[in-house]
């Protein structure tokens, strides 16, 4: 058996030109002889090309914005946290997500359930529950405080301990 080799340049001169191109469109090459035989190369090519549309673009996350929503206008709020003389409505699954305890709390061992709709927390100021509830639902801490800001942020990790809240499945 002889075998034979030979080169042809397949060249794309002119892109544009296949811009618009269908599902089964195909681009071929001239003729060229090899051994005698005429060939003629057919490729199907499939092209990606970065969008450069702004309206095409991944829109950036917005589940904190959704979150800090949900705190702000408590709608299908499922139970009251009571924390001194103030009490809190919240969502049992957003607090169960963020804090070990709450979720025991909330969805603990059914015998241990009273299956109430409110939660009591006692040795705590309802400002600094107020920061810890907006660091739950938010990932962030608050934008202000009242009083001494250090003061108000060692309660904050206080109570975050107190809690086992976690960020990044990691205890803060």
């Amino acid at each position: 058996m002889q075998s034979l080799t030979g080169t042809h340049d397949f060249k794309m001169a002119n892109f544009s030109k296949l811009d618009g191109m269908g599902i089964g469109e195909f681009v071929d090459s001239n003729n060229f002889t090899v051994g005698g035989c005429d060939w003629n190369i057919r490729c199907v090519l499939t092209v990606l090309k970065p969008h450069t549309d702004e309206t095409s673009a991944i829109p950036q996350p917005s589940l904190p914005q959704y979150f800090a929503h949900m705190l702000k206008d408590m709608k299908d709020a499922d139970v009251t946290i009571s924390v001194g003389d103030r009490l809190f409505q919240a969502h049992k699954f957003v607090l169960a997500a963020r804090s070990d305890v709450l979720q025991s709390q909330l969805f603990g061992k059914a015998e241990e359930l009273n299956y109430a709709k409110c939660i009591k927390v006692i040795d705590m100021d309802p400002t600094v529950f107020e920061g810890i509830l907006h660091f739950i639902y938010t990932d962030s801490l608050p934008d202000t405080y009242p009083g001494d800001e250090n003061a108000a942020v060692q309660c904050l990790l206080a109570a975050a301990d107190r809690f086992a809240c976690s960020i990044g499945g990691r205890l803060i």
